[in-house]
Order: C-alpha cells, then sequence, then structure tokens
C-alpha cells in the first residue's frame, strides 16, 4: 500500500529531476551561443577597425565590457531557462535571474580554490597523435581524481552560494541546495574522467563534457530542489 501510494510522488520526482537537467542544458548551451555570438561580434569590431585603420586604443577599453556582459549573460541564460521550464510560479524570477548571473565568476573563484588546496603538476596526460590535434589521446592521472573531485566540489559550492541566499528567504533549510551542488559538483567531475576513460580523444571528450556537465549536475541538484519545494509545499498546507 505505501508503494502504490509513493509511485505517483516518484513519478513527479523523476519528472521534475528530467525537466531541471534538461533546463540547466538548454541553458548551458544558450550561454554558449551567447558567448560565440560575442566572440563573433568582437571579431567584426576589430575587423572594422583594422580596415578603417582606426587607432587600437580606441577599441581596446570595448573589450572588457564585452567580456563582463557575456560572463553575466552566460549564467543568466542558465537561470533563464531553469526558471522559465521549473521554477515558474514557484519563487521570484529576479532575484533567481541575478543569483546565476554570476554562475561564471563564481564557478571560476571555485575552481581556483580548489586547485590551490589540492594542488596536481598536471591532471591529464596528452599522447598527441601523428595527424592532427584531433586525435590527441587523453588519460587521467591517479593524482587528477583526487583533485577534480574537490575541484568539483568547491565548484559546486561555489556557484550555489548566491543561489543559496535567494532561495533561504523561500525554503527552510535552504543549506541542503549548497550540499547537493557540491554532490553535483563531484558526480560532474566523475562523468567526466569516466568519458575520458572510455573515450580518451581529447576532443571528443570535452565534447561530451559540456554536454554530460550540465544533465548531471541538474539531476543531482534537481533531485534536492525537489525535495525542497515539497517541504515548502507542505509546510503552507499545514499553515
Amino acid at each position: 500500500m505505501t508503494t502504490m501510494t509513493n509511485q505517483p510522488e516518484e513519478r513527479t520526482r523523476r519528472q521534475f529531476i528530467v525537466r531541471w537537467a534538461v533546463a540547466t542544458l538548454v541553458g548551458w548551451i544558450l550561454g554558449f551561443i551567447v558567448a560565440f555570438s560575442t566572440a563573433m561580434l568582437w571579431e567584426l569590431i576589430a575587423t572594422i577597425s583594422w580596415q578603417n585603420r582606426w587607432n587600437p586604443d580606441s577599441i581596446d577599453w570595448l573589450f572588457p565590457i564585452l567580456t563582463g556582459v557575456t560572463i553575466l549573460l552566460v549564467g543568466f541564460s542558465v537561470g533563464l531557462a531553469q526558471w522559465h521550464i521549473a521554477l515558474k510560479g514557484k519563487m521570484s524570477r529576479w532575484g533567481w535571474l541575478a543569483a546565476n548571473s554570476l554562475n561564471v565568476i563564481m564557478a571560476l573563484a571555485g575552481f581556483w580554490l580548489g586547485s590551490r588546496i589540492i594542488p596536481s603538476s598536471s591532471l591529464f596526460t596528452f599522447q598527441h597523435g601523428m595527424v592532427s590535434g584531433l586525435d590527441t589521446d587523453m588519460t587521467v592521472n591517479e593524482t587528477g581524481l583526487v583533485t577534480l573531485a574537490v575541484i568539483g566540489a568547491f565548484v559546486g559550492i561555489a556557484v550555489s552560494l548566491p543561489q543559496w541566499l535567494v532561495l533561504r528567504h523561500s525554503f527552510q533549510q535552504a543549506y541542503r541546495w549548497i550540499l547537493g551542488a557540491a554532490l553535483g559538483g563531484i558526480a560532474a567531475s566523475g562523468s567526466f574522467v569516466m568519458i575520458v576513460f572510455i573515450v580518451r580523444n581529447a576532443v571528443l571528450s570535452y565534447s561530451l563534457c559540456c554536454c554530460s556537465t550540465p544533465i548531471i549536475f541538474g539531476g543531482v541538484t534537481g533531485y534536492v530542489l525537489f525535495d525542497m519545494l515539497k517541504q515548502a509545499k507542505t509546510n503552507n498546507v499545514s499553515e
């Protein structure tokens, strides 16, 4: 009887986790499109500047501005996709978007801190092919396994901190989001190691990692977020 009662809830949980993982992947793709578009825009500006023989100093100031805007828009894209697909009507839109705009900055900070705590001279070993860089083999060093796990945890924690500041206003025990993000970061790092172990090709490994990372991270954090949403709904009903 208990199993039958839990079946609808488990189905709902799975559906939410899938939506959250898809939203994270879609946002990731949108972020790449934004970054690529910005790079093309800068290339166009540089080309026009060269053709018109402008002083290079006259456009140098624009590069850091475009870079900063791109960094914010990449995280904004992820937050926008997540909110529209999975969070719409459940929490503040602008708070979530503002927190996610800091994703790239916080991820870089987490990566830097994690790599400093457990330094590694080389995470990977590359064996260059005879034809081109496309056939370069890639393996993960033994010391790199622990380092990647630590870096993944720190990246997840760093990214989740601004989001936690928003979530704690809507959910009790919002600290679980930080724990879930840390586990998601470790799981995403683990998926990267598995991909490298199976595929070995450097270019293909990085390409698959770009797809697997948001899905794995979104799946783990989606599991935690579902419980937070469920608890908030239960508390509202009891009140």
